[in-house]
């Protein structure tokens, strides 16, 4: 926690590549939303396991200062990256895969959340199987990462919206 501490971020969010030793950026790397979500989630974790102690609250004055609205950029979806040079990356968090996990800290953040429409802009593409098959909602390049991977920090057992059943998606 203290080495995330002191690396270098912009509105609370990490550089995808740093320096371990000094904390700065390298490689012209951009700031990443996705990564920097990951971090979060292993502080959730480390909030949870030493609950009410000084790594506890570490942890949560990591996850509090992400501005998760700056990563918007006035949209209805997070975007990828931003760099300095040249501001926010075209690309959007617009589909179903691993940005979920970004969304559900995001939407969920007590100290700067976006709002819960956000969640309803992400398009989900549905499998096209026979009427007797259950319909299914898939990452846009199939990935089992991109699909599994905020299962690691979310149970999402009997959580179900206007889409789908996730869990048993």
């Amino acid at each position: 926690l203290r080495g995330l501490e002191r690396l270098k971020h912009v509105h609370g969010f990490f550089y995808h590549f740093f320096d371990a030793s000094t904390g700065a950026r390298t490689w012209q790397s951009e700031v990443s939303c996705i990564d920097s979500a990951i971090a979060f989630s292993g502080a959730m974790v480390i909030d949870e396991y030493f609950a009410g102690t000084d790594v506890a609250r570490r942890a949560n004055r990591l996850i509090d200062r992400a501005e998760w609205p700056w990563f918007l950029d006035c949209q209805d979806t997070l975007k990828w990256g931003w760099r300095p040079e040249g501001g926010f990356e075209a690309a959007r968090m617009e589909e179903f895969s691993e940005s979920i996990l970004a969304y559900l800290l995001a939407m969920g953040s007590s100290t700067a959340s976006i709002p819960k429409a956000c969640w309803d802009a992400l398009r989900r593409p549905v499998s096209r199987y026979a009427d007797d098959f259950p319909r299914m909602v898939y990452t846009p390049d199939c990935s089992l990462f991109a699909y599994l991977l905020p299962l690691a920090w979310f149970d999402l057992r009997d959580r179900y919206d206007a889409y789908l059943d996730y869990w048993s998606n």
